[in-house]
Parts: structure tokens; sequence; C-alpha cells
């Protein structure tokens, strides 16, 4: 069965979701908050861990940004022990942020990057189809463009717009399946070789 450590040992460049992040703990431990935020600590000190260790867990500039400012979760019922533990996962979260950065995990691809470019001028209607933002818009076609530089590349996410422009850009582009695909997609059990999209929503039990 294919886990995070084992996506990293097989790429040289693992992209990473923001969401990704959030739907490791809530798909993998349900919706219960204590266990959850747990989770979520677990997971980030994992990959803190990890990225010191040299694993190539990478993030685009906007992923980090999201990472730094982004509010797990708002507590309003007054509950001593969640308020605790979502103040520290926001306080792992910032040092996520700053341990990519530090180590030089942070990518920012130029927009006139030969292959961003090319790709960014027929999928637009892609990201519009499929309401992306910026960020999950540049974070798709720099894993793309990456792995058209010849690196083995991965990308992680939870993002269903994310996968559908992916789908629609290998339908434009189908070379892109012989030719060092970007992106990896779950099958029934286990991560599929063809190198496609994973999907943590659907299978959080990989992790």
């Amino acid at each position: 069965m294919t886990n995070l450590r084992e996506i990293v040992e097989e790429n040289d460049i693992v992209l990473i979701d923001t969401c990704f992040f959030s739907n490791i703990a809530r798909y993998s431990f349900g919706n219960a908050r204590l266990d959850v935020n747990r989770r979520y600590i677990k997971f980030i000190n994992q990959v803190v861990q990890d990225i010191k260790g040299g694993a190539p867990i990478y993030v685009t500039s906007g992923v980090e940004n999201e990472i730094r400012d982004f509010k797990h979760f708002k507590t309003k019922k007054k509950h001593n022990l969640v308020c605790q533990l979502t103040k520290t996962g926001d306080l792992k979260r910032k040092k996520l942020a700053k341990t990519l950065r530090k180590h030089g995990h942070v990518i920012s691809m130029s927009p006139q990057n030969e292959h961003y470019k090319i790709f960014q001028e027929d999928s637009l209607d892609l990201k519009s189809r499929d309401e992306l933002s910026e960020v999950d818009y540049d974070l798709l076609l720099t894993t793309i463009a990456i792995s058209q530089e010849g690196y083995n590349s991965a990308l992680l996410t939870g993002d269903k717009g994310i996968i559908s422009s992916w789908n629609g850009i290998l339908h434009r582009f189908p070379g892109l399946h012989d030719n060092n695909p970007a992106v990896y997609q779950s099958c029934a059990r286990s991560i599929n070789k063809s190198k496609r999209i994973f999907h943590i929503k659907d299978h959080p039990e990989l992790i």
C-alpha cells in the first residue's frame, strides 16, 4: 500500500496542496474535533521532520502563503482542550511554512517558463470552468511544467477542481500519459502507476 513517504521516495519533487493537510486529518479520523486537531498536528510534525531530513516536499509560493495564513478551525464553543489544540495547530502550521522557506522548498515558477506558458495558453478555459483559484491553477501548471523539465514530480491534492482541470489537460495533451506525467491519481486501493492525481478524499486509508 502506498503512503506519503513511498511517494516521496519515488519522486524528485512532491508538491502538496493546502487542502491536503486538513483533509488528512478530517478524512482519516472523521469529524470529531479533538481527533481532527490531533491528527492535523501529528501530520504537520511528520512533514516538517521529513523536510528537515531531506525529503523533496515542496509548495508553490501561493500555497506557502495559504499555509501560513490558513485558519484550520474556528472554535465557537468554549472547550479548553480544543482551543489549546487549535492554537497548537496554528503554531505548527506557521512552523511548517517557515521550514519550507528556510530549506528552499518554495517554488515560484515564472509564467514565462516555456512549458508553463504552453499549458497555460491552452487551459485558461478549464480554470474558468472548474473555478480554480489563482493559487490552485498555478500549482497545477507548476507541477506539469516541472515534470516537462525532466523531473519525476507528484501533486497531492484534495481539490476536485484541480482534478477536473488535470483531466481536461490530459485530454488535450495525450502525450502527458507517456512523457513523465506530473501528478498522482488514486485507483482502487493503491496508487496508479501511471502517475496521475492522488486524491486523499477518495482514499484516506492510504496515509
